[in-house]
């Protein structure tokens, strides 16, 4: 199951930085568990859209060259004000650092101006192709996917 956490990118600097948008809605499949009486965005996802931030980055900046990332790890994630069904969470994020086979990012989630979630993390490449080669042509339909579906969340200037 994939769960799109980013609606929009506002802003995006080639290989620095990408700031993108999550507008919860109470229409989330998430929410009916979390918590039927008073629903609220789980810290996990709230991480995950950091990380789907950063993945668009990275894709924006290698032009699509990659079409898997994992989140590898995980550092000093502070949690602060709930996200709840109507408010936007604005996410910023920017890369740390390229050394090893890993790229280190820090990243916040806002809404309202005040932290929602704020951490930092690393994000693996990982071409399906090097798992197995009969995943070739997965690694092209994902790319193809994450492509294609670019324009409808490009809200900035195309600085491709």
């Amino acid at each position: 199951m994939f769960f799109s956490m980013i609606d929009r990118i506002v802003s995006y600097e080639k290989g620095t930085r990408i700031t993108a948008l999550k507008t919860l809605s109470l229409c989330e499949s998430y929410l009916a568990d979390h918590f039927p009486a008073f629903p609220i965005m789980p810290g996990v996802l709230m991480l995950e859209a950091m990380a789907q931030a950063g993945a668009w980055l990275l894709r924006l900046s290698e032009g699509f060259s990659h079409s898997v990332f994992l989140l590898r790890e995980v550092r000093a994630v502070r949690y602060g004000s709930v996200v709840k069904p109507g408010d936007e969470l604005r996410l910023e994020v920017a890369i740390v650092d390229r050394s090893g086979d890993g790229i280190s990012f820090r990243g916040s989630g806002k809404v309202n101006g005040r932290n929602a979630v704020v951490g930092r993390f690393v994000l693996k490449r990982q071409p399906l192709s090097e798992l197995s080669p009969h995943l070739n042509k997965a690694d092209e339909k994902i790319s193809r996917f994450f492509e294609d579906g670019l324009a409808s969340l490009m809200e900035c200037a195309r600085q491709l």
